[in-house]
């Protein structure tokens, strides 16, 4: 009996030496792993690589965070298809911008959201309108030329008089402010009467952007990009369908084997 108490006496305190000189594992398991790439999911780690700089990250992980809630993806191929879908509606979201883009960088467009007259009657009335102060503005310049010339003819034919003090002064300042005005009147031939005139072809063609968003050719166009795009998500929906449907019968498959085993 004493021995076999030492013997018990030995071995517990091996298993207790045991236990207390073993080392932590140092490696992460599968579980820490899986979630970690569900949290790196779900704090949109992987939206720097889709979302551009000028778009809302915080919008696109809400997204992310809504199909994942939805579809509740197990394991990396379903979190990898929950991504993809967030991917294709997040470019058809960009897709549907570039629609409104013209508008919103034509000057004229802008100055008529800015006024929020959305009407058919406001957008024919802003149609009309514009050629006609784009005119009026080139108008106004060649009259502002025309001030310049006369401008610069009297100062050219001011009387002077270089025997004196004052008249060599005078000499000066008229020869200073004649340059000024050669100067103002090049840039304005270079340099602003140019862009006015651009700005007055612009128009010319800008005038008709009203039109073209609802011109048949336009809008087939755009009907073909979101219908690509929506091919797309119906492709990555059906994946991610077909994924959970193989895992249900796997699993099926599985319990029912175990029950047909022998005792």
């Amino acid at each position: 009996m004493a021995d076999t108490k030492t013997n018990a006496d030995t071995a517990e305190k091996g298993a207790v030496s045991s236990a207390t000189t073993k080392k932590p594992d140092s490696k992460p398991s599968s579980v820490s792993k899986m979630a970690g790439n569900k949290n790196a999911l779900c704090h949109g780690v992987f939206s720097e690589d889709i979302v551009l700089p000028w778009e809302s990250p915080a919008d696109f992980e809400n997204l992310l965070a809504g199909f994942r809630d939805e579809w509740k993806p197990n394991g990396s191929s379903e979190e990898q298809a929950v991504l993809a879908l967030t991917h294709c509606t997040w470019i058809g979201w960009r897709a549907a911008k570039m629609a409104q883009l013209c508008f919103h960088r034509d000057p004229f467009g802008a100055a008529l959201l800015k006024s929020g007259k959305t009407s058919w009657q406001d957008i024919l009335q802003h149609e009309q309108g514009v050629p006609e102060r784009t005119q009026t503005a080139l108008g106004h310049m060649d009259e502002v030329m025309c001030a310049w010339n006369d401008m610069l003819k009297i100062v050219s034919g001011r009387p002077y008089w270089t025997d004196t003090d004052d008249g060599k002064k005078i000499q000066s300042q008229l020869s200073q402010l004649g340059h000024e005005v050669s100067s103002l009147i090049e840039l304005t031939k270079t340099d602003i009467v140019p862009y006015i005139r651009a700005l007055a072809e612009r128009t010319k063609r800008d005038m008709t952007m009203f039109v073209h968003a609802y011109d048949s050719d336009v809008i087939e166009k755009q009907v073909r990009v979101m219908a690509a795009i929506d091919a797309r998500i119906d492709k990555v929906l059906h994946r991610l369908t077909s994924l959970k449907e193989y895992k249900r019968i796997s699993a099926s498959q599985t319990h029912r084997s175990h029950l047909l085993e022998s005792p």
